[in-house]
């Protein structure tokens, strides 16, 4: 059982007179490793226009390598649902990206608003990044609660869910259980690509539909994995956009997963931080 093999043409991504247009929630790193930048240029790159609601900055620092949850500030929930209604009553929104949402309260203005949509295919990461590496009692607290926000008010609303171990391990009931994939599909989540890592394969991602096992695929890039900052909201952009182009849930996922490859295999080292995946990588030159 596996991918079949698809390769993205180099330089040649599909592109019209009228790109699909993405509607992306995610926070605004002023460095443009993670979040909003990588997941729209991701989309530009595949023909495709990012619209984008910022949900979240993070005040930067150049020594840091990590995005710190208390440097994190949430934009208001109010002016968020604002933008997103004017954006979506204005342009052919095609589909749905969802990152980190910032807060609780963005996490219900982005449910209402996709209650409102409901025919709008959904991508959504269970990112609770900057909560990972925190360490203060009040911060773990509030990622307790951010997750168990995030399985009742997005994930059930979700066509397709992009998840860690980690991420996992942080979900409501799961902590509980060795098999951390049921619990998931019992919060009524449709469609689930999770990463593994595997002693011996390394990292593994699998495709599951309603709890069944459709296909996975091993990480092929020696120079960055999977968990190296921006390489996920590559592969959340590409998910959004192969999709977008009309190839289904597991033709999108292959094809997302090879153009996340390509684009950590070309990662540049652009300041003093960790590589930075390139995401127009068929541009450069032989």
């Amino acid at each position: 059982m596996g991918f079949s093999s698809v390769s993205p043409p180099k330089g040649d991504y599909p592109l019209s007179s009228e790109p699909p247009v993405i509607l992306v929630f995610a926070p605004l790193d002023p460095a443009g490793r993670a979040g909003v930048m990588p997941i729209a240029e991701t989309l530009a790159s595949l023909g495709c226009h990012a619209v984008v609601v910022p949900t979240a900055y993070w005040r930067f620092s150049s020594s840091d390598e990590s995005l710190d949850a208390m440097a994190l500030c949430a934009f208001n929930s109010a002016a968020l649902i604002q933008q997103a209604r004017a954006l979506l009553e204005d342009m052919p929104v095609k589909a749905v990206v969802i990152g980190f949402a910032g807060s609780i309260l963005n996490l219900e203005a982005i449910h209402s608003l996709l209650q409102d949509y409901a025919h709008l295919p959904v991508i959504n990461n269970l990112a609770l990044y900057p909560f990972e590496t925190a360490r203060a009692s009040d911060t773990q607290a509030t990622c307790t609660h951010y997750a168990q926000a995030l399985t009742d008010l997005i994930l059930p609303l979700s066509d397709l869910t992009l998840c860690d171990d980690a991420q996992l391990g942080r979900l409501p009931g799961s902590e509980a259980s060795c098999d951390r994939i049921h619990p998931v599909f019992q919060h009524a989540c449709r469609q689930l690509l999770a990463q593994h890592c595997e002693p011996l394969k390394g990292f593994v991602f699998r495709l599951y539909r309603d709890d069944t096992l459709l296909a996975c695929q091993e990480w092929s890039c020696a120079k960055l994995p999977p968990t190296a900052l921006g390489v996920e909201d590559v592969l959340l952009g590409a998910l959004a956009g192969f999709r977008a182009h009309g190839s289904d849930w597991v033709g999108a996922t292959t094809q997302a997963l090879h153009f996340a490859e390509q684009a950590a295999k070309a990662a540049r080292q652009i300041g003093f931080a960790s590589p930075i995946p390139h995401r127009l990588f068929w541009s450069q030159k032989d």
